[in-house]
């Protein structure tokens, strides 16, 4: 229940001196009955300003307003089929097939560029830039694109039941995310620089990989198995942040006064918007061990090398432009037995470079992340055909995720934005995830 509020008296009516503790819906009530009055404090302190008329309190006013340079619609239509063919022999088998995924994009915004700026100071002073807009006018823009996506896989026992040996080769798609496809902006005209931001671009394609693995499975004993795999991964048209300078988009500069009282030039600008061509390359190996005894305790071990490099869309090398440590591993205690399971994992990734020299804010300054582990564990128990509980726990030693700027301890880095925002990624920066407990039950028809 909420308490009455304490009430004064004002022209134009009461209004209560204490905000009572109020839900969404209530508060929404509550600033709706002051609409048409005026300010009580403004009325206790300056009695003639609610002498009507007087600037009274606008409802409308507090209710979300829409920035249409801001918003964004997009629609994503995609129609694919696939064709696969198998086969096998005594020893062996696999199959080959391609799908082919047609995709059509159709992003709108609203869109106004500067048409003036000026400052009543000369150059060398402080500036006060004055910012003039065009009408905003509705940006709409459209992309398609038909990719096929050929894939084949191979396996062979060279030992029936206990060496197997498998191929596999396959080109594969990732689309970009939706605020990459809208074309909405924002630029940095008011501090009187030219630098304009576009958040997407509808034309975007997606990222494509051709990808390859090569393995061997050696299954040693019944739940028990030791497996060796190479692979290699490389990647086109990934997005990078595309920039173009000396754009001349109309608009124009002039210092000394507004446009008409001095001589205006043209203000280019350096355009900044999200461009396909950057490649990468990955490649590495990964070894995997399984062993479960008859007493249902066991283990399980892996451990990943990896090898990255990443490419700008001239062909210049830029370091890993999409980063993965060169090192992980993973050791699993694990038992299993009589409906009672249970496991404690520790998985460790190695440090490495997490945004190449170019990547980040500061020209020549990576981003490096510090190694990571992080421990789980749970316990399940299964009765009666069908029910569960369970307790899990994640990250039981705290870990805390560190990126710096050029490795440097006291600059803590995350990808942000250059424009007054900031975004930080997953396990960049300075990412506390604090420890996780959770318990429950399940039923399985």
């Amino acid at each position: 229940m909420v308490s009455p509020p304490n009430f004064m008296q004002g022209a134009g009516g009461s209004f209560p001196t204490t905000l009572p503790r109020l839900n969404s819906a209530a508060l929404l009530n509550f600033l709706r009955s002051l609409n048409g009055k005026p300010n009580p404090f403004y009325c206790q302190n300056y009695p003639t300003v609610c002498e009507a008329p007087y600037t009274a309190f606008d409802f409308s006013q507090t209710l979300p307003q829409e920035n249409p340079y801001n918003s964004y619609s997009v629609k994503e239509r995609t129609d694919s089929f696939y064709v696969e063919a198998e086969m096998s022999g005594a020893r062996w088998s696999g199959n080959i097939g391609v799908r082919v995924v047609r995709t059509e994009t159709d992003a709108s915004t609203a869109a106004a560029v500067p048409v003036s700026l000026w400052t009543p100071t000369a150059v060398g002073a402080t500036q006060t830039w004055n910012v003039q807009y065009a009408t905003g006018q509705a940006s709409n823009s459209h992309g398609s694109y038909i990719i096929p996506l050929p894939s084949a896989n191979f396996a062979y026992w060279a030992m029936p039941e206990e060496l197997q040996l498998r191929a596999a080769v396959a080109q594969t798609l990732s689309r970009p995310n939706l605020n990459q496809l809208a074309p909405t902006s924002s630029n940095n005209a008011i501090n009187g620089e030219p630098q304009l931001f576009y958040g997407g671009t509808a034309g975007l394609r997606p990222i494509k990989a051709w990808q390859a693995d090569l393995s061997a499975e050696w299954y040693y004993m019944p739940h028990a198995a030791f497996t060796v795999a190479l692979f290699g991964k490389r990647i086109r048209d990934d997005i990078y942040e595309g920039v173009s300078t000396n754009v001349d988009l109309g608009t124009m500069q002039y210092i000394g006064g507004p446009p008409g009282t001095v001589p205006g030039t043209p203000f280019l600008w350096t355009v900044t918007a999200p461009s396909n061509g950057a490649k990468s390359t990955f490649a590495g190996i990964e070894l995997t061990w399984q062993h479960m005894t008859d007493l249902g305790v066991g283990i399980h071990a892996q451990f990943t090398a990896t090898s990255s490099q990443g490419y700008d869309q001239n062909g210049k090398s830029l370091g890993a432009i999409d980063p993965v440590p060169p090192i992980t591993s993973s050791l699993s205690l694990i038992y299993d037995k009589d409906g009672l399971s249970g496991d404690i994992t520790w998985d460790h990734a190695s440090g490495y470079t997490y945004a190449c020299s170019m990547c980040t804010e500061v020209p020549g300054w990576p981003a490096k992340a510090d190694s990571f582990d992080w421990v789980t564990a749970s316990v399940h128990y299964k009765f009666l055909h069908g029910f569960d509980v369970y307790v899990e726990a994640k990250n039981l030693t705290n870990a805390v995720a560190r990126t710096y700027l050029n490795g440097n301890p006291l600059l803590p880095w995350a990808p942000g934005q250059s424009v007054g925002q900031s975004a930080s990624g997953v396990g960049a920066g300075y990412s506390a995830y604090g420890r996780t407990f959770v318990a429950g039950a399940a039923y399985q028809f």
